[in-house]
């Protein structure tokens, strides 16, 4: 957890289904304002999600665009890794579990 009063949800993650429209983008925005790295999960419409994930972005925050059927357990344990791959890739240069500056992240395209 955090201890800056305002960004509680420094250092986490938060993956947000349906964060394309609606709800769901005003839960992601929530999660990056709070701090969190995001996950805009979409089935379809991968510009919808990738400009809700551009839009936290360009406010200072961390977000991916990630596809995934949520019916699909395989898709979501996937979504999962990739969300963790995104913000904390794991290579002989960084330390497990060191956030991964926006220029070297693998940014999910579908």
């Amino acid at each position: 957890m955090s201890h800056d009063p305002a960004h509680p949800l420094k250092g986490q993650k938060a993956l947000v289904t349906g964060a394309r429209s609606g709800i769901g983008t005003a839960t992601a925005r929530a999660f990056a304002a709070a701090g969190a790295a995001v996950g805009v999960n979409y089935r379809s419409h991968a510009d919808e999600a990738e400009r809700i994930a551009h839009e936290i972005r360009n406010a200072g925050g961390d977000a991916v665009a990630l596809k995934a059927d949520e019916s699909s357990e395989d898709e979501v344990r996937a979504t999962f890794d990739e969300l963790g791959s995104a913000f904390w890739p794991r290579s002989p240069s960084r330390r497990s579990g060191t956030p991964c500056p926006p220029s070297e992240r693998h940014r999910a395209a579908s």
